[in-house]
């Protein structure tokens, strides 16, 4: 997993404004600041995104997609919006405890058969890592053999992260240092 920036500052703020204050104008932009900061390496074939919760795929607002869907078209590559699938109900991860995030994604993806050998999988934060490896297995057995992905921002194992849905903010406590890329093969 590689992320352009860690989640605090201005990258923050600018994924806190596109994911809940009306800021779909910056997604081509930060599309444009991933592949400048992550481009590079062995290109994929295919960008899917982190299967939206039913809400945001009713909106139309899915972060992951519209970032995936940027970043697709500035690496000149298709766009699979529906390569992935959500097979279940889940309970929002950013309102889990770390432990708990692997089990409540659990078998709650899948892909539609006839994946590329490359795929790379774009999400707009991550702070486990749990919601990108159950996409990749997913993605693994609808045919990819490799799948790369790529975060935004990436939160720390270290930092405290909360969510208040009643007022759509964040509350970041940072309290450590960032811990290394991981990629999904």
């Amino acid at each position: 997993m590689r992320s352009a920036a860690p989640y605090r500052g201005s990258a923050r703020e600018l994924l806190l404004l596109l994911k809940f204050r009306g800021g779909d104008y910056l997604a081509p932009h930060l599309a444009r600041l991933l592949v400048a900061r992550l481009a590079g390496g062995e290109p994929a074939q295919e960008v899917v995104a982190v299967p939206a919760r039913r809400l945001e795929r009713l909106r139309r607002d899915h972060a992951a997609e519209m970032l995936a869907s940027g970043v697709a078209r500035e690496l000149g590559l298709p766009f699979a919006p529906r390569r992935l699938v959500k097979l279940r109900l889940t309970r929002r991860q950013s309102g889990l405890p770390l432990a708990q995030r692997a089990e409540n994604v659990r078998g709650a993806f899948g892909a539609r058969p006839g994946a590329p050998a490359r795929v790379l999988l774009i999400d707009d934060v991550a702070t486990s890592g749990a919601t990108a490896r159950a996409c990749a297995r997913a993605l693994r057995r609808g045919g990819a053999e490799s799948v790369d992905v790529w975060c935004f921002a990436r939160a720390t194992r270290d930092d405290e992260i909360g969510f208040d849905v009643r007022s759509s903010t964040f509350e970041a406590e940072e309290t450590g240092a960032s811990k290394g890329p991981e990629r999904e093969t």
